[in-house]
């Protein structure tokens, strides 16, 4: 099922909202020494949506992601906000607790255990992931975003784009 919104609107009261609810700042997921360990030792390229996407995961510290992924080839700041660039994924760390809380990627290697990818069609996402969705619409792209913590971009022809994981129940662009 999909529900078409008012963008402009459903921001500036989200943005008031989420504001107000949480101080500012970012809900982090809360992992356990030993769910840290096992994500830790992941190698794989699954996207989990409100997860992970391969060896990097929510509530991620910026030590261990160093440790996974090295070096990033870029890094930019914005309001609270550190953005690591690798080539492969882009990694959106909290400023203030040092914590990933949102994971991007671009590249076709990963796909979540449904099978859906960059370059995956409309049909395809449509077939395999039947949660109810949120479509947003900015320029000549499509945000799905999935109350799991999923959001699928599409291209102007309807083919997945870009995919992101992030904290379920948190706002998110």
């Amino acid at each position: 099922m999909k529900i078409t919104i008012n963008f402009a609107g459903l921001f500036l009261t989200l943005l008031i909202l989420t504001g107000c609810a949480t101080g500012g700042g970012i809900k982090m997921v809360q992992r356990s020494d030993q769910d840290v360990a096992r994500l830790m030792a992941i190698n794989d390229n699954t996207i989990v949506p409100g997860d992970r996407i391969g060896q990097v995961f929510l509530g991620m510290t910026e030590d261990q992601l160093y440790q996974r992924l090295g070096e990033p080839s870029k890094t930019q700041t914005s309001s609270g906000n550190v953005d690591y660039v690798y080539p492969s994924l882009n990694v959106n760390v909290d400023a203030i607790t040092h914590k990933v809380w949102e994971i991007d990627t671009q590249n076709p290697a990963y796909s979540t255990v449904e099978g859906i990818s960059i370059g995956s069609s409309g049909l395809a996402l449509r077939t395999k992931i039947r949660e109810q969705y949120t479509e947003r619409r900015l320029a000549s792209f499509t945000y799905n975003d999935y109350p799991s913590g999923l959001t699928v971009t599409l291209n102007s022809i309807g083919d997945v784009a870009g995919l992101s994981v992030w904290i379920p129940g948190e706002f998110h662009f």
